[in-house]
């Protein structure tokens, strides 16, 4: 169930997210890299929510596909998904997060994401 949920979230798929958390995915699953010469790191998609960071670089997303991803995002913070990992990689990937930053479908996933992060604190 767990690969089911990070195919869904790499097709954009957010019923399929939806059906995968209601039958018992786990929102950290962490997928295992078994290459030794490209381990798991904090800029690879092994995470629910870093898969979703990861795919909203993708520059042929439409913002219909950004708000859908950012909908993927709220339903895995609401089924307990840590955002610490998808921040890290945000930061790393786009830059140190700046709230002053104008509001975008993109920024609304990064939004999302910081503060699930800070209410957890």
């Amino acid at each position: 169930m767990d690969q089911q949920l990070m195919q869904a979230i790499n097709n954009n798929n957010l019923s399929l997210v939806k059906a995968c958390l209601e039958n018992g995915a786990d929102p950290d699953y962490r997928s295992e890299d078994d290459d030794e010469e490209y381990p798991t790191s904090d800029l690879q998609p092994d995470t629910p929510l870093k898969m979703v960071v990861f795919r909203i670089s993708d520059s042929f997303l439409t913002e219909e596909d950004l708000t859908s991803f950012c909908a993927i995002t709220e339903l895995l913070l609401d089924y307990g998904a840590d955002p610490g990992p998808a921040l890290k990689m945000a930061e790393k990937r786009y830059g140190k997060y700046d709230p002053n930053l104008p509001d975008n479908p993109f920024m609304d996933i990064y939004h999302v994401i910081v503060k699930a992060y800070s209410q957890r604190g």
